[in-house]
């Protein structure tokens, strides 16, 4: 299975961890929720604790990798991701992509244009809140 970063599922984890409550967020209940692969949900959550966007716990140790399951012999290897609240960092970012008009929009904007970092998506986003927020009150926020 390759793993790649996937804006969608970045944005349901964090809102399943957020909608969750306190505590820890078991995986089985994240994949259970997004309809998605147990091992996309934990490199997911492993990309979003070193991005700095949820608390966890954090197993390392050895981990099998490739058909002949060799074990890594790199104890700092994260192995399991037990998440159990937003950051503040993480409450921003999916502020601005909650709202499903506009995260449809804020990746009609980057589609095609090749590759974007989070802060790029999350700048989008907020210049389509500023231009709604104007629409709506009148007001343009700097």
């Amino acid at each position: 299975m390759i793993m790649e970063r996937n804006l969608d599922v970045i944005r349901d984890v964090l809102l399943e961890i957020e909608s969750s409550g306190w505590g820890f967020v078991e995986l089985e209940k994240i994949t259970e929720k997004t309809d998605l692969h147990k091992d996309v949900v934990n490199y997911h959550l492993k990309l979003l604790y070193q991005a700095g966007f949820i608390e966890a716990s954090i197993f390392r140790g050895k981990e099998g990798i490739g058909h002949s399951r060799k074990v890594q012999q790199d104890e700092d290897y994260i192995v399991l991701v037990k998440p159990w609240s937003l950051t503040w960092e993480g409450h921003e970012y999916l502020d601005t992509m909650r709202d499903p008009e506009i995260w449809k929009k804020t990746k009609e904007c980057v589609n095609g244009v090749g590759s974007f970092s989070l802060d790029t998506l999350k700048s989008v986003a907020k210049g389509l809140i500023k231009t709604k927020l104007k629409q709506h009150t009148g007001i343009e926020i700097e």
